[in-house]
């Protein structure tokens, strides 16, 4: 009997042994598992430097080489001068000393002012000084306005999709070359008109843009002043001068008239004639 009872003690402690370490084993299990989940994980990508990803987040790319700045400049000036021809000749001289040509001349004259309106096209590097010089010695400033455009991001731009035309025109080119059907060629020779208008316009652009920055545009105004005289208020001489001018237009004129009525006065002139003619017959025969 004290066996049979030993034997069931130790079959209880054993029992509650097993039960104590299938629990560490069970949550040794779930724990392994866990572990084997996260190491099937992709590693989480590297964090990027605060600017990358502020760059990012707004859909910009970050530049690493530095862009050259291209600005464009033009400007207006009006300028009052004493002597028009002499402001305009010197303005001739200092073109030739900047380097610089007309792109448009415009002379006017009323009895108020004469004006040359001049539009100069002249090297960026030098727009300032024939401004300078221009200011300084041609005559008084009436007008002066400068202006700057940074056509940087635009000019860049314009740039990089016309590289890119050019990639994938080389493409379709290449796709061109091993197409076997004629739907197929078609379709990629349509993709090549099209890549290739684009790419002609994209070059005008950046031709046009170049042209802007390399060269800045000045309006220039060349103003002269002149005196005013009412025509109203002459002297005696002037209106007895201006009579007979007037008097001599007149004559002129009636010659003119009676020359382009010749044929009425021939007419007139036989009318009379055979009127006269007709009674001195009368006559005759009543005595």
């Amino acid at each position: 009997m004290k066996n049979i009872v030993s034997l069931f003690v130790i079959g209880l402690l054993l029992g509650c042994s097993g039960k104590d370490q299938s629990i560490p084993n069970a949550g040794g299990q779930s724990s392994g598992f866990a572990e084997e989940m996260e190491y099937d994980k992709p590693p989480a990508p590297p964090l990027l430097p605060p600017q990358q990803n502020v760059a990012e987040k707004e859909g910009q790319s970050v530049d690493i080489i530095p862009k050259e700045k291209k600005i464009i400049r033009d400007g207006d000036m009006q300028l009052e001068v004493d002597v028009l021809i002499k402001a305009k000749s010197f303005v001739d001289s200092v073109m030739k000393k900047y380097d610089a040509y007309y792109e448009n001349e415009i002379y006017e004259s009323s009895d108020y002012q004469s004006s040359y309106y001049l539009k100069i096209r002249v090297p960026a590097t030098h727009f300032d000084e024939l401004i300078n010089e221009a200011s300084v010695q041609v005559g008084k400033i009436i007008l002066k306005s400068i202006n700057a455009r940074d056509v940087t991001e635009e000019f860049y731009d314009v740039k990089i999709r016309l590289e890119n035309n050019e990639s994938y025109l080389l493409q379709y080119r290449n796709l061109l070359k091993r197409a076997n059907s004629i739907n197929d060629i078609l379709g990629v020779q349509e993709k090549i008109r099209i890549l290739e208008e684009e790419m002609d316009a994209r070059k005008g652009r950046l031709k046009f843009l170049a042209d802007q920055v390399n060269y800045s545009t000045l309006n220039l105004t060349l103003i002269q002043k002149n005196e005013w005289k009412d025509k109203n208020k002459k002297s005696f001489g002037e209106r007895v001068l201006g009579a007979l001018k007037d008097g001599g237009s007149f004559f002129t004129e009636f010659v003119l008239v009676m020359v382009r009525l010749w044929p009425f006065l021939f007419l007139i002139a036989g009318g009379v004639f055979i009127i006269k003619w007709m009674r001195g017959n009368k006559n005759k025969r009543n005595a």
